[in-house]
């Protein structure tokens, strides 16, 4: 009816009221926007031929705060100006007749207002009221696109302001038709994390404005993501040209069709600390590697020329001192052994691996271990037999560490009677459980410490006047241990009265049978044949203590060095080969290893690492660079006549 056909806005009001005003006749038309209630802000008024200007206002008595109360037309024919006298407009204008409408929204509240005027009493008739609710109806539609934009425009600023003051640099580019990546924008953040003005850069290419990204393929990856709209991330680019240098996390993707928006973090504060915490970490590694291997090498050969020595004295006394040896550097290895222990869990360096375990099977292994420990101290050390129903799911290494802790704590503070290692199954609400029990008649422990033996170099006895040695670490290693398996470690105990710990892990289901050890690989081999093994150890005391430990089962040669191992296994056929891993200057034990399977027939030898390398991951990582055995430094008679003759059985039925 009107026309205001594509006019949005200011221009759509105007427009309204000039054509109200002209096409019904009357002086002058009004429309205007409810703001805050009662207040109205003129959107046009039109008087006599021009649009003039009309505030915001909102006097009590005025028929626009009528029409927004009542939200109903209103008619006023005559005597306009005495019925409203507040109402500036009329008195300025000699307005005599009006008429007007609400604008209602969608959901019916008035929103604003549309009104005729006229300065003849009668010139304003009913008929005109439909007229001016259609006119409201367009208006109302306006009014809420209007406020949309606003809505719209709003949100972009306050969208805008987080994105220029996010902790993230923004770049945005589009990808025009000859390929070329130009950058239309960044934000605030990015000049800041650049330390440079982007606005003169809006308009170049990515290579043009960046150069040092075109050498890591970065701006062909952009140009996929504007094509695709597949992401791209990518934790560290470094760039060093010009003005900008450092190391960013980078995240692109596509907001629309052919565009691209980088978002970009500096990570150059983070990768230097991350590189220092490797450094140190790296270090400390090396530092507990080397006091590791520093430490086990000499313990090694004191443990093992008291062994042997004790073959060849008689005299009481000496045997006593003998004893002594034995004892302090046992005790000396323990507590390192401890000391490092501690320090592997508490920097996570331990991770437990999940795999089946007979424990019926590593009981046994640690009852012998601990046997000649019990028969010292005169006190029995038993393990029943068990049908072997049960194993765990866990990491072989750390249970055999836990009870390993357990059963040495228990001799220890046992002087009579003995330790017994129980094994049970047991079925809970959350499935099988495997139940390890080491019950002693030691001396007991009060109810009040039994959470207090747990804590890290704790004892009950402790400062200068304390009855037993030690560090206090062994109960604390086991529960943290026994925790990663996901498993309990708890305590039975009464002063006088022994102690039982039971520790319980997740289970599974057997039969479990344990192989029973074979007989010694002597008692196998056809008649005048010993076994020939070679021993490749830089330590004259350990290479001496391996021989005397070896010489009633095999022939052994030795050599010093890697390049001396791999010319006598040239030359002469081994059996086994028992490998050290620090060899001194040259090439290392792991290296001479792959140099000697390299010699036809060597392909499958055993060869045994014999190392004081004992920290976490050491034997995974030796046993895969082609070591097939591992045994840690210090070892005994026993430990070391049953890895040689596991590793004959092998190597006899390959």
């Amino acid at each position: 009816m009107w026309n205001t056909a594509g006019a949005t806005g200011e221009v759509f009001f105007r427009t309204l009221v000039i054509e109200l005003a002209t096409t019904l006749r009357v002086r002058a038309a009004f429309a205007g926007r409810v703001t805050e209630f009662p207040h109205i802000k003129a959107l046009a008024c039109y008087d006599g031929g021009r649009v003039v200007d009309c505030a915001t206002f909102s006097p009590p008595s005025t028929p626009c705060t009528e029409l927004i109360t009542k939200c109903l037309p209103i008619l006023c024919p005559r005597n306009a100006r005495r019925k409203y006298p507040e109402t500036q407009l009329f008195q300025d204008l000699h307005i005599e007749a009006f008429a007007g409408v609400p604008i209602l929204s969608r959901s019916g509240s008035p929103i604003g207002v549309l009104v005729i005027m006229h300065d003849r009493a009668q010139s304003i008739t009913r008929a005109v009221t439909p007229l001016l609710t259609i006119a409201a109806s367009r208006a109302s539609a306006e009014l809420e696109r209007m406020e949309l934009e606003v809505q719209r425009l709003e949100s972009e600023f306050r969208m805008r302001a987080v994105i220029d003051n996010a902790p993230f640099g923004a770049h945005l580019y589009e990808l025009q038709p000859n390929g070329g990546l130009v950058l239309i924008g960044a934000n605030r953040s990015a000049d800041r994390i650049l330390g440079i003005r982007h606005h003169p850069l809006v308009g170049k290419t990515i290579e043009e404005a960046f150069p040092g990204l075109a050498e890591q393929g970065i701006p062909d990856t952009y140009r996929t993501v504007a094509l695709t709209g597949v992401p791209f991330e990518k934790d560290i680019i470094s760039y060093s040209h010009g003005e900008i240098t450092g190391a960013f996390d980078v995240h692109a993707f596509q907001p629309s069709k052919h565009h691209v928006t980088a978002f970009f973090q500096d990570i150059t504060a983070r990768r230097k600390a991350e590189a220092r915490i490797e450094e140190e970490s790296r270090v400390k590694t090396t530092l507990l590697t080397n006091i590791s291997h520093e430490f086990r090498t000499p313990i090694t050969g004191i443990l093992g020329l008291s062994s042997l020595l004790r073959d060849h004295v008689a005299d009481p006394a000496q045997l006593n001192m003998l004893d002594g040896i034995t004892a302090s550097a046992s005790r000396l290895h323990t507590t390192l052994d401890a000391i490092f222990k501690i320090a592997q869990l508490t920097s996570g360096d331990i991770r437990p691996k999940c795999e089946a375990v007979d424990m019926d099977a590593l009981l046994v292994q640690l009852h012998r271990r601990f046997a000649e420990s019990a028969i010292r101290k005169d006190i029995s050390l038993t393990l029943p037999e068990t049908a072997g129903r049960v194993a765990i799911l866990g990491d072989p290494e750390l249970a055999t560490d836990i009870l390993g802790y357990l059963i040495d704590n228990a001799i220890k503070y046992t002087d009579h009677g003995g330790v017994v290692l129980r094994i049970v199954d047991d079925m809970t609400s959350d499935g099988l459980r495997c139940t390890i029990e080491v019950e002693d008649t030691g001396i007991g422990i009060a109810a009040e410490h039994h959470e207090e033996i747990f804590g890290e170099f704790r004892q009950i006895s402790e400062g200068f006047g304390r009855e037993f040695e030690g560090t206090g670490l062994g109960l604390a290693i086991a529960r943290r241990m026994t925790h990663m398996l996901g498993g309990t470690i708890s305590i039975k105990s009464a002063v006088g009265a022994g102690s039982t710990f039971t520790v319980s892990l997740p289970g599974i289901a057997g039969p479990w049978k344990h192989e029973v050890p074979p007989p010694l690989f002597t008692d196998t081999l056809p008649p005048g044949h010993r076994p020939r093994v070679l021993i490749v150890e830089d330590n004259f005391i350990n290479k001496m203590v391996m021989q005397n430990f070896l010489s009633e089962v095999c022939a052994t040669d030795h050599a010093r060095n890697a390049r001396t191992a791999i010319e006598m296994a040239q030359a002469h056929g081994y059996d086994v080969i028992l490998m050290d891993i620090n060899l001194g200057a040259g090439m290392d034990g792991i290296q001479a290893t792959q140099e000697i399977r390299k010699i036809p027939g060597y392909q499958g030898t055993p060869i045994v690492a014999v190392t004081g390398y004992t920290l976490a991951g050491d034997r995974e990582r030796i046993l895969s660079q082609g070591l097939t055995f591992y045994l840690p430094k210090p070892f005994d008679r026993r430990e070391i006549v049953e890895v040689l003759r596991n590793a004959l059985s092998t190597g006899q039925q390959r």
